[in-house]
This record gives structure tokens, C-alpha cells and sequence, in this order.
């Protein structure tokens, strides 16, 4: 969806930035937005439902089947699962159905997911050109 790399520091006027002081602030950036967007998603979400993301995040394989059987019956035989399978080829069962699951948890829970990515992707941004000079040491 958005990638924190080089082009995106260049767009805010960070070329300046060099080597590791340019990894470690692309490192700040994606942490701030993991957890920006985390804080955003779960805003007003019961303990219930976030315990059920839990079961994605700690690879309870028990509790992902269950899960993914009650909200997507069938899942296991559906093309897309199927293919994403055949994409992380290699992958254990744990990690695909904690991927897998876990963008169908966002879908059933927070389908605007890409909406509050973007909004809060451009708050970071202009928060970023509003301070460029400080971050450049100007």
C-alpha cells in the first residue's frame, strides 16, 4: 500500500539524509505508522474482538481455523486462499493462516483499514514537511 523507502524521504525534501541517520529515521517512520494505525483501528473495539486478532498475532493455529471457519466458511477451499498459499510457498501453517487471517480480520472488522492507512500515512507526511528543517538540523 505505502512504502516508507528512499523515494518517499526524497518526496518530503529529506535527500539530505545519509546513510544510517537515513535507515534509523525510515525505521521511526514505519514504527510511527504501525503504531498510529494500530492505536486508529482498535479505537472503541471490544476486549472480544481484539483478543480475536490476538489469535492471529500469537499463531494460535486452534483459534485461526476457528476463527476464519465462523467468518469465512469454506475458507480453505476458496481461490484466493489457495493462491496465497501458492504465494508463500514454503511458509508453515502457522504464518499463512496468521497473514492470511489476520487481512480477513481487518476486512470484517475495519474494512475502511485502507482509508485510515491513507489518512493517517498523510497526517505523517505533513507533519514531517512542517518539521523538514528540524529533522535536517536547519
Amino acid at each position: 500500500m505505502f512504502q516508507v523507502d528512499d523515494d518517499f524521504l526524497d518526496s518530503l525534501g529529506l535527500q539530505s539524509l545519509a546513510g544510517a541517520e537515513r535507515e534509523e529515521f525510515k525505521r521511526y517512520l514505519r514504527s510511527t505508522l504501525q503504531e498510529r494505525v494500530g492505536e486508529r483501528l482498535t479505537e472503541g473495539m471490544s476486549d472480544d474482538t481484539l483478543d480475536e486478532f490476538g489469535l492471529f498475532m500469537d499463531g494460535n493455529v486452534a483459534g485461526m481455523k476457528q476463527w476464519l471457519d465462523r467468518h469465512l466458511p469454506g475458507y480453505e477451499n476458496s481461490q484466493d486462499f489457495i493462491e496465497f498459499q501458492r504465494n508463500n510457498a514454503g511458509a508453515s501453517e502457522s504464518d499463512i493462516l496468521s497473514s492470511y487471517g489476520s487481512l480477513a480480520w481487518l476486512q470484517v472488522n475495519r474494512p475502511d483499514y485502507p482509508d485510515v492507512v491513507r489518512g493517517t500515512m498523510e497526517e505523517l507526511r505533513q507533519e514531517i514537511i512542517s518539521n523538514r528543517d528540524a529533522i535536517l538540523g536547519r
